[in-house]
């Protein structure tokens, strides 16, 4: 499964701010962080091994996870019966996983320090972003537009 890599950056950024992680400058994360990305996805797409790859693209996963599932499972050589993969999705569905991340959440904002990470959020919608995320995000679609491309071909 790829993500794309202006989605991933910020996220992984927030990740690791979220566990004591000192970074100065978002943008030289994100123009670090973007060329890690590219040689990441670029070594199993141009993997010269025997093993047959499936790339699913997360955002697609999430628009039409039936049938994104489906494809993998065919690809796989699986079959599952629809209502045991209709089970599975329910299962893992985004209300699930909120459910159970709002239990981490709460026991974690229980956590001593953690308050000391917020101070640099605005949010934006319902996005969370950092200051100088939109010159890192500008850094990252510049690097990494091509590969996206081939990805989503």
């Amino acid at each position: 499964m790829w993500r794309d890599p202006i989605e991933v950056v910020p996220s992984y950024y927030r990740m690791l701010l979220g566990r004591g992680a000192k970074i100065e400058n978002y943008t030289d994360f994100a123009d670090c962080t973007s060329d890690k990305w590219i040689q990441h996805v670029t070594g199993y797409l141009y993997d010269k091994s025997p093993t047959t790859m499936y790339f699913m693209e997360y955002r697609k996963l999430l628009a039409d996870t039936h049938n994104e599932m489906n494809s993998m499972l065919d690809f796989m050589g699986w079959s599952v019966s629809e209502g045991n993969l209709d089970t599975a999705i329910k299962n893992s569905s985004i209300d699930e996983m909120k459910k159970q991340e709002e239990t981490m959440i709460l026991r974690d904002l229980r956590r001593p320090g953690i308050s000391s990470i917020n101070k640099n959020y605005r949010f934006i919608g319902n996005k969370f972003l950092f200051e100088g995320e939109g010159q890192g995000a500008s850094i990252i679609e510049n690097k990494c537009r091509g590969l996206v491309s081939i990805l989503r071909a």
